[in-house]
């Protein structure tokens, strides 16, 4: 090596140094900025709701209470949260960083996506909007961040990349709407709900759920694309039933007596629902049938707007749902102490 090359190659290495001193500083601020600006969005969310408890003989309903996270995204109260953390909730009380309560009612929750959609009482002092992005537009490894409540932790950071994206089908069969995000940025329990920020400041997704074998964040995490909640609780289309069902196939509905290969057993009810109102009744006995952990005793539903609820009914389903426009009426069939009956009431009242 000549004499000449030492020298250029020690500057060369200063410049490094100097850039990366420069740029790193650089890359931290703009987080915290950017955690600044968005951070007043995003809202702790109480849901209260009833769980059967007791000893087998003495079981009763109790208020139990869990929390998620959410974000604000409309100058007139609009909430996104996640389907899971509110679609059977009595009663609902958002919690902004400045501290103000404020309570929510259920708008649309769509438990194929884990999406739902509340709606403030009242706007909060000073309100901060956050701006859905075009999810399409997202790639994978770009940078991305979370701000939610994990552990009942408000407004807590974690920050990480979009890993890949997947069909929804492909995750979890629960969920089978929508497209998901997965997600390096650790993920636990109370950042259900809550928002997925790109670098622009922008909502990218809603947090669902996590894969683990601990119960704990392993570094996999999934959260519904923005576009997936613009299509399916911001079209206009979508309702709150307020129940939660457990799909009997035909193999239980045989067990269950059914007139037909399958239904959908009524678990839980929540006060003010479609399913509240159309006065469905929910199960009062926590118990096991194969293995499988259910509530007993409640309503079969047997057919949703002369849609039989066997097979594959839920395409079919879905299309007669988003028929339905406000004040329409919501029909069913069910199957009570041994009688059919027909119940009805309006969606939205």
């Amino acid at each position: 090596m000549n004499a000449l090359a030492m020298p250029i190659i020690k500057i060369v290495m200063i410049i490094v140094f100097i850039l990366l001193a420069v740029i790193s500083p650089a890359d931290a601020r703009s987080l915290q900025t950017l955690f600044k600006q968005v951070d007043s969005s995003v809202v702790l969310i109480r849901a209260e709701q009833r769980e059967i408890s007791g000893i087998p003989g003495d079981r009763h309903a109790v208020a139990t209470q869990s929390t998620g996270s959410g974000v604000l995204i409309s100058d007139d109260g609009k909430v996104v949260t996640a389907a899971h953390v509110v679609h059977t909730a009595d009663r609902v009380i958002v919690e902004f960083v400045s501290g103000e309560k404020i309570k929510a009612r259920v708008l649309v929750s769509e438990p194929a996506a884990d999406l739902a959609l509340l709606e403030l009482s009242a706007m909060p002092a000073e309100p901060v909007i956050a701006e859905l992005a075009d999810s399409d537009d997202t790639e994978t490894g770009e940078d991305i961040f979370l701000v939610g409540a994990p552990y009942g932790i408000r407004h807590s950071v974690t920050a990480g990349i979009i890993s890949a994206r997947h069909a929804a089908v492909d995750i979890n069969n629960q969920i089978p709407l929508g497209d998901l995000f997965q997600t390096d940025a650790a993920i636990n329990m109370g950042n259900s709900g809550g928002p997925v920020f790109n670098m622009k400041g922008q909502v990218v997704g809603i947090v669902s759920q996590i894969l683990s074998h601990s119960g704990g964040f392993e570094g996999i995490g999934f959260a519904v694309t923005s576009n997936t909640v613009k299509e399916l609780v911001l079209s206009g289309h979508g309702i709150w039933t307020g129940f939660q069902v457990y799909h009997l196939d035909q193999a239980l509905a045989a067990v269950f007596n059914l007139p037909q290969p399958g239904g959908l057993l009524v678990e839980k009810v929540a006060k003010n629902s479609v399913a509240h109102r159309l006065g469905l009744r929910a199960g009062a006995v926590s118990g096991k049938i194969e293995g499988r952990d259910m509530i007993l005793g409640g309503d079969v539903i047997l057919e949703i707007l002369d849609v039989p609820l066997h097979g594959d009914y839920r395409n079919k389903l879905r299309e007669r749902f988003n028929l339905l426009v406000k004040h329409d009426k919501l029909y069913v069939k069910i199957l009570r102490e041994g009688k059919l009956i027909w119940l009805s009431a309006a969606i939205n009242e």
